[in-house]
C-alpha cells in the first residue's frame, strides 16, 4: 500500500483538498477568464502549461462551473459566458 490510498502524516484519503487550494483554484479561474482567454496562441499554451495545471481535473471542473453558475445567478452574461469557454477548453 503506498501513498496513493493515504497521506500518513495528516491521515486524510489522497486527494484532500484544503481551503486554500479551492481559493487558489479560484483565482486561476479567474485568471483564466480574465486574461488568458486573450493571450496569443503561445502564451496561452504557456500559460496552459504552467499556471493552469490545477484546474485540468474533476476539481477544476468543478470550480469553473461554480463560479459560471454564481455569474449566471448574479446576472453577470459575460463572465458567463467567459466561463463558459474555459469549461470547454478544459
Amino acid at each position: 500500500m503506498g501513498g496513493v490510498t493515504n497521506d500518513r502524516m495528516y491521515h486524510r484519503a489522497a486527494g484532500f483538498v484544503e481551503a486554500q487550494q479551492i481559493w487558489l483554484m479560484g483565482v486561476l479561474v479567474a485568471y483564466a477568464c480574465k486574461q488568458v482567454l486573450h493571450f496569443s496562441h503561445n502564451d496561452f499554451m504557456m500559460a496552459m502549461r504552467a499556471d493552469l495545471t490545477p484546474l485540468l481535473g474533476n476539481t477544476g471542473l468543478w470550480v469553473v462551473k461554480n463560479y459560471m453558475t454564481r455569474h449566471a445567478e448574479k446576472g453577470n452574461e459575460d463572465k458567463k459566458k467567459r466561463a463558459r469557454v474555459v469549461l470547454e477548453i478544459i
